[in-house]
């Protein structure tokens, strides 16, 4: 039967129950909630929007990361063409941003799930 889970929202520090299913339960330490904020990742993900964060440097082109650039988390998907890095949304309205050399950026994790947006 599915249980739940019980991890902590990043920002204020509450817990949230998930359906353990979404998560490893071999590596549930390696997972956080963080809320979404602006549009650039619509229709897939919208402010206020929980999202689900497994901690890994390692991704796949067509996942969305939780990436860290010059202080800033943003969820984007990164693309690679030759050395050159994007950061692609998935809201057209917005750009694609050049990773430049130097811009501190690192990669948080995967986003694994959009939980139900919390109400502001």
């Amino acid at each position: 039967h599915a249980g739940k889970t019980i991890l902590e929202d990043e920002y204020p520090r509450k817990k949230i129950d998930i359906p353990s299913e979404y998560v490893d339960m071999h590596d549930v330490s390696n997972y956080f909630i963080t809320k979404a904020k602006g549009d650039s990742m619509e229709p897939f993900i919208h402010s206020g929007d929980l999202v689900l964060i497994k901690i890994q440097s390692g991704y796949q082109s067509e996942d969305m990361v939780l990436v860290v650039q010059n202080q800033q988390p943003k969820i984007k998907r990164i693309k690679a063409v030759g050395e050159q890095r994007f950061l692609l949304s998935l809201n057209k309205e917005h750009k694609d941003l050049e990773l430049s050399p130097f811009d501190e950026t690192h990669i948080v994790g995967v986003v694994k799930r959009v939980l139900e947006g919390v109400e502001e």
